[in-house]
């Protein structure tokens, strides 16, 4: 922590055994060519090579947990590699020289505005299942269910600018979504999208402008909507016999955690009040 990462040397002495990769409150300018990442290859042009060609290998085989959180890392800070003049050395997206037994990524409380920085070489991480990209600038991630692989299960996305959840509701194996405090207006657009994530067991989505009426805050209404949402998408499998007969504890385990807190029975009471139509059936009817 507080270290200056170019204090860093013989990172290669390291590679083959470190499991737990920690960089905190220390300016990172270029991450492609700090010492953590700087063994890329010398490509030089030839007959038999193409200079845009990459032969980078892993790095640290061993890694599993990576965070580089308070590090000022934006828009230029080398997260996206650089493509540089023909017969000069190209160097590529960092994350794509990390060890593919990567499981966690903590990018938290940087600069990262756009996409295309944000997820830059993830979806070579195939064992990668928890990214926190929070405290960031991001507005919209409308490629995640493209850029990130399939064995993510949490997503941190909390205090950034987001105001569209359009490729987030692509993520079906997605089990918890963290999107507080966002810039999220659209209570029923973000619920009925968000509701199609068949495997979602937690979802924040408090401190969003989407909690308000006006000046009127409209918290215990906001949880029955974002609820009612879910419970619509997720009856469908049933029967209309089986409807009849489930129970509130079998509602209560069918609907995600909101916000750190479980549905509760008023809230179930409030689910159970209103008329539920499945929507495979609202254009029949």
């Amino acid at each position: 922590d507080r270290v200056p990462i170019d204090w860093l040397v013989h990172c290669e002495a390291v590679c083959r055994t470190l499991q737990v990769l920690r960089v905190t409150q220390s300016c990172i300018f270029d991450l492609s060519a700090s010492p953590l990442f700087s063994t890329t290859t010398d490509y030089k042009r030839n007959d038999e090579l193409d200079p845009l060609a990459t032969t980078d290998q892993s790095l640290y085989t061993a890694l599993t947990h990576v965070r580089l959180s308070h590090c000022c890392l934006g828009e230029e800070s080398g997260l996206r590699g650089k493509r540089r003049r023909q017969g000069e050395r190209i160097v590529s997206a960092p994350f794509t020289r990390l060890s593919q037994s990567l499981q966690s990524l903590c990018l938290s409380h940087n600069e990262i505005c756009t996409e295309r920085t944000a997820l830059a070489g993830l979806q070579s991480l195939l064992h990668l299942t928890k990214l926190d990209l929070s405290h960031n600038q991001l507005t919209k991630l409308p490629r995640a269910h493209v850029k990130l692989p399939r064995s993510l299960r949490i997503l941190i996305l909390s205090h950034n600018n987001i105001d569209s959840v359009a490729g987030l509701d692509r993520l079906e194996l997605l089990k918890t979504l963290a999107l507080d405090h966002n810039c999220l207006e659209d209570l029923h657009q973000t619920s009925s999208r968000l509701a199609t994530l068949p495997n979602l067991t937690r979802l924040s989505l408090e401190g969003n402008p989407l909690q308000f009426t006006g000046r009127r805050r409209i918290k215990s209404s906001y949880r029955v909507d974002v609820l009612n949402a879910f419970r619509e998408r997720r009856f469908v499998r049933f029967e209309h016999s089986v409807l009849r007969d489930i129970k509130v504890r079998n509602v209560k385990e069918l609907l995600p955690i909101l916000d750190d807190l479980p549905a509760t029975c008023a809230e179930l009471k409030a689910l159970r009040a209103r008329t539920f139509v499945p929507v495979d059936h609202v254009g029949a009817a």
